[in-house]
């Protein structure tokens, strides 16, 4: 084998060599010719601001790859890159110096050269980089003109230009484009602009697109997520593309077994816990202890350990994981812990007030009231649960959930109509309302307008309780907040358990957040868990001393 540079090997899981052909070979001093124009360039923020933009070793295999391997006429052989890099790695930057050296040194005529982002935001940021690299040269200011309104500079040499775009900016289709970055592309979702971006290419003798990116949601239709698995597919050797240059820094359990990154003996991570081991967050961060130290890192880790939700942005944005779309909501090691409380004695939970949160099936599935009781800063629940007979044993087979079996152990109620039966309901709420000093019932207001008015009419305290996003948000949080703190105590209640463990949660543009099921079809119920946080609900908003909560740590 030829003498290569040792950067051409660099790339994470892939060898641009195996893939070598006749048409293309490895030109070391064009390769060099670039690194060295980016290394020239200065850093523009951060403790290194003002000094050399030298290269490390990852970028240095990147530029080198692009550059360096052509064909005789002095083409690029790889004509789409695909970058995929947690955040805090510097990619915008060192794209922002590559997409600079392809503004002032290849000779393409009248070359146009873009970067697009998904918001004017995102978009701005290649632009800005680019700019502030020419303030900082006295040589590039003197070939360049810039239009800041616009985001346009132009470059004297060959009348080549370079401007940001946003995906709503209208006009793409007329485009000419020799170079493009696209950034964050898991943040774009017009499949148009993208067909119109690369179609654009048609008439270059040399084109180039560079996708950028951090991983997003999962979504197998997404239009990241398939350029993700093409990547990975020519990375692997799966699919031939000599054209296509993957770069993916990512963890998952198999790097536990890369010989590269041996964790130290007695390593205790599992399959499970992989993403939580240092040497797999070094592994996926090239950048680790230059743009960010690992303190950094073990900061986040350990807010990542205490939600689910959380641990899911971790992975995501630090890890490169690939992660669900509705995140995993409570952090189970916690509620097991929740589980070790000592129950209330007999006389306890007659001397308590109680709050409800009533969760009616609208056919033939769980109904559930929780009965929640706040005593010395521990929130005590009660689960009751009914569901007809006939719909237990039916989908005992089909979902393979124990339904007969918690049946008999007294933790569900089967009832002998063929759907829910309203009138059981009510009786065994009005039968416990004897037994338990309840204060107020929270009940979805949504077709139980009867079951509600009955109720109120037997003398009990009835509370509707929208289930919509701004309505269940605040007790949601304080909910999980109570199972992090392991004040939630739920007497190792199974069904609640399951309830729990299939609960994911939804989150809009300002933060707030409603827990929801896998799909509107699922068969893993989330009943428990929603009546739980409308008793919780009106527990905060009842339990006063002097103007204030009694739960005020608990729930503040």
């Amino acid at each position: 084998m030829e003498n290569y540079p040792d950067y051409i090997f660099k790339i994470p899981n892939y060898d641009p060599v195996a893939t070598n052909t006749d048409d293309y070979y490895f030109d070391e001093d064009r390769a060099n010719h670039v690194i060295g124009f980016i290394e020239s360039l200065k850093f523009i923020e951060g403790s290194k601001a003002g000094q050399p933009f030298v290269l490390e070793p990852w970028q240095k295999a990147i530029v080198g790859n692009i550059f360096g391997w052509v064909n005789e006429s002095g083409m690029r052989r790889f004509k789409k890159i695909f970058i995929e890099i947690p955040r805090k790695s510097g990619k915008s930057m060192l794209l922002s110096a590559i997409m600079l050296y392809i503004c002032c040194c290849e000779v393409e005529a009248a070359a146009q050269n873009y970067s697009v982002a998904a918001d004017r935001d995102q978009a701005t940021i290649i632009y800005n980089n680019i700019s502030r690299m020419i303030d900082n040269s006295s040589i590039l200011r003197k070939i360049t003109k810039k239009y800041k309104s616009y985001k346009k500079i132009e470059f004297r040499r060959n009348d080549t230009v370079f401007k940001s775009l946003s995906s709503d900016n209208k006009g793409k289709h007329g485009l000419n484009i020799h170079a493009l970055i696209i950034d964050e592309l898991h943040c774009i979702t017009d499949r148009e602009l993208i067909d119109a971006l690369i179609t654009s290419q048609g008439a270059r003798s040399n084109p180039i697109i560079m996708y950028i990116t951090t991983a997003g949601i999962y979504d197998p239709e997404s239009i990241c997520y398939k350029e993700y698995e093409y990547a990975c597919n020519v990375r692997d050797g799966v699919f031939e593309d000599e054209r296509y240059l993957p770069v993916i820094y990512e963890a998952d359990s198999s790097c536990r077994d890369n010989a590269d990154y041996p964790c130290s003996e007695g390593c205790t991570y599992t399959e499970e816990t992989f993403w939580q081991c240092p040497k797999i967050i070094e592994r996926a961060n090239p950048n680790l202890g230059v743009s960010v130290p690992m303190s950094f890192f073990l900061d986040e880790l350990k807010r990542a350990m205490s939600s689910p939700e959380k641990e899911a942005a971790f992975k995501r944005l630090y890890l490169n994981i690939w992660v669900q779309s509705h995140s995993a909501w409570l952090n189970m090691d916690k509620w097991q812990k929740c589980g070790k409380h000592e129950l209330l004695t007999a006389e306890e939970e007659l001397e308590l007030d109680w709050y409800g949160g009533l969760d009616l099936s609208k056919c033939h599935d769980l109904s559930t009231l929780v009965l929640v009781a706040l005593k010395d800063n521990v929130v005590y629940a009660k689960c009751f649960v009914w569901m007809p007979k006939s719909a237990a044993i039916r989908k005992q087979e089909s979902d393979r959930v124990p339904y007969l079996t918690w049946a008999k152990a007294g933790i569900i109620t089967l009832t002998d109509k063929e759907i829910t039966d309203y009138q059981f309901i009510q009786d065994s709420i009005l039968a416990l309302s004897k037994q338990y000093k309840i204060k107020e019932i929270a009940v979805d207001s949504w077709e139980s307008e009867h079951m509600i008015q009955q109720l109120a009419d037997e003398g009990l305290d009835i509370f509707p309780f929208s289930q919509g996003i701004k309505s269940i948000s605040h007790p949601s949080k304080k909910f999980e907040e109570s199972i992090i703190e392991e004040r939630f105590c739920h007497g190792n209640n199974p069904i609640m358990r399951w309830c729990a463990n299939n609960v994911q949660v939804y989150k809009d543009p300002n933060e707030n957040i409603k827990p929801v099921k896998e799909s509107p079809h699922s068969s893993k119920r989330i009943d428990c868990i929603i009546s739980s946080i409308m008793a919780c609900a009106r527990l905060i908003e009842n339990e006063y001393v002097e103007e204030e909560f009694i739960g005020d740590i608990l729930f503040m």
